[in-house]
């Protein structure tokens, strides 16, 4: 099975053939009261066009926030999708941003969202551990994209396990949150047969995951079981589809990037599995507030639309387009036949509730849904 979260958004850009210009290529598997400092590890691959359009989001909920004190936080990936609208939720909070940057271009992103900048990277365990310790708490939303050619998902969480366990060794013992990135269908929302909740855990991986998103499982259990060590550590599994005005390489693009080459929009047999998404402010939100108050050991739902039948986002997105809405026969050659590395995923319903988050973090979503986002026209700019 496959979800969409964070990594998918590096693999559409790393290894989707969609980026490189074959829509049909195969071969990819997938297919309070202490300040505390927020350092984030940045990627160049992240940094786009439309950060100065993100770093006047500073502002962006700081009338409704009522905490007083001022909290230094460390956080990874400050200038991906995810994480450059999770620094100016911080900043808006109240708290300090630091962002661990490897480059140049990365720390002047990183400065245009209004973080302070520590140079390093990923790589470097024990400078992570040393900021971490320096901290007060983590945001972990980068992952070694880099490594998604060579070695697939399971290279990924190959790499960030040791990671996780640098910041268990930093923060055991110190009730420190650590607040972590994770995929909506971690615990197997494609074949529950159900609407999946927050306790739902993460299903662990074999073998024969090795090529799929569920080989990240590793790295969300051993971040819950930091709990047992004192770590107050949490996961925010994010919607299958997170939306937003600087969305460039997430799953709404690929869609429409293959319903443009092939003249149509496509859903699967009768189009009614359901996906869920979610506004990428609100999931800033929801990881602000996790680091904030979520207790330990807990999974969050960043999901808005717990469940929208795939044929109606093909058909909003085919009007937009000006093209037909087709389903595509659920056959072995057929679908992938369209879909391409998307065919293993799309057959499958995802729905998935938001209600023990809200009600435990009082988080309440405040952005355009899927649908509505799509009637503003940003993913559909005039040629």
């Amino acid at each position: 099975m496959k979800a969409f979260n964070t990594v998918f958004g590096h693999l559409l850009a790393q290894g989707n053939p969609l980026a490189q210009g074959n829509p049909l290529a195969q071969g990819n598997p997938l297919a309070q009261g202490n300040p505390l400092d927020v350092l984030i590890a940045g990627d160049d691959a992240e940094v786009k066009a439309l950060l100065p359009e993100r770093a006047r989001t500073t502002t962006y909920r700081a009338t409704s926030i009522t905490r007083t004190s001022s909290m230094r936080v460390f956080v990874t990936g400050g200038t991906g999708h995810s994480g450059s609208y999770i620094i100016p939720e911080l900043i808006a909070a109240g708290h300090e941003v630091t962002g661990l940057a490897r480059s140049d271009t990365a720390a002047t992103a990183l400065s245009a969202l209004g973080a302070k900048v520590r140079r390093g990277d990923l790589g470097d365990l024990d400078r992570l551990k040393e900021a971490a310790a320096d901290s007060d708490g983590v945001i972990h939303v980068a992952h070694r994209q880099d490594l998604l050619p060579s070695g697939g998902i399971h290279a990924v969480a190959a790499a960030e396990l040791p990671i996780m366990l640098a910041y268990g060794e930093a923060l055991a013992g110190t009730g420190k949150p650590l607040v972590a990135a994770g995929s909506i269908g971690s615990p197997g929302q494609g074949f529950l047969g159900r609407t999946a909740t927050e306790e739902d855990p993460a299903l662990p991986s074999g073998a024969e995951h090795k090529g799929t998103l569920r080989a990240r499982n590793v790295v969300e259990i051993t971040v819950i079981g930091l709990a047992e060590q004192g770590v107050r550590s949490s996961v925010v599994r994010i919607a299958n589809i997170a939306h937003s005005t600087t969305d460039r390489a997430g799953f709404l693009p690929t869609l429409i990037a293959l319903a443009k080459e092939k003249g149509f929009i496509g859903y699967p047999g009768d189009g009614a599995n359901l996906w869920n998404a979610v506004h990428i402010r609100d999931v800033a939100s929801l990881f602000r507030l996790a680091l904030e108050k979520g207790p330990a050991g807990k999974y969050w739902h960043a999901v808005h639309d717990e469940g929208i039948p795939f044929r109606e986002i093909t058909e909003a997105i085919g009007s937009r387009l000006g093209l037909p809405a087709v389903s595509v026969p659920v056959d072995e050659l057929v679908l992938p036949g369209y879909f391409g590395f998307l065919a293993n995923i799309v057959t499958q319903s995802y729905p998935a509730s938001n209600l023990v988050t809200r009600r435990t973090l009082g988080w309440e979503p405040a952005q355009p849904r899927l649908l509505a986002d799509l009637d503003n026209g940003h993913y559909f700019p005039a040629s």
